[in-house]
């Protein structure tokens, strides 16, 4: 039993260490992008500012934290989870703004920054987590399938036809 736990506790936490290490990526990469389409909009040369980008991984990464996003199965993921992803990319976004108003004042770019790389974040890392559902339930066909007729049992019934099928 003890090892069953153990095993249990290790892929888990393996899971979730890929799920921080895939969000820091693709958080570094929403900023990188949201500067590359706020310096091609505003049309000046500028360089990255890293402390804010450091600023905004970091916020966003604790609120994603905050919210419980890693406790996921690929599986299973579902609208209340890119509800809480939503929670935690927005909050730390705002812990970014308001970062950014002591660190630069209130200017505009750094606003912005902030802004687009949260739209960013939410679609990276929300595709992120829903890609293998998409995958299996969407572009995968089943083998042989067989038909399947449940009287009576509203969207519980809906669910075990998914699982069904997913299974």
């Amino acid at each position: 039993c003890q090892g069953n736990a153990m095993k249990f506790f290790s892929h888990s936490l393996n899971r979730s260490l890929f799920f921080v290490v895939g969000d820091l990526l693709l958080l570094c990469l929403a900023v990188v992008s949201a500067f590359s389409i706020l310096t091609v909009v505003r049309a000046s040369i500028m360089s990255l500012p890293l402390v804010d980008m450091v600023l905004f991984v970091a916020a966003t990464l604790g609120g994603l934290i905050l919210f419980r996003t890693y406790n996921i199965h690929w599986r299973f993921v579902s609208l209340r989870d890119l509800v809480k992803l939503t929670q935690g990319i927005g909050s730390g976004a705002l812990v970014y703004a308001l970062g950014s108003l002591l660190l630069h004042g209130f200017t505009t770019f750094y606003l912005a920054l902030g802004f687009v790389a949260f739209v960013n974040s939410l679609l990276l890392i929300g595709g992120f987590r829903i890609s293998q559902r998409v995958y299996f339930e969407v572009f995968r066909k089943p083998k042989h399938s067989r038909g399947a007729l449940i009287f009576g049992a509203g969207t519980a019934g809906e669910q075990i036809i998914r699982d069904i099928l997913r299974n």
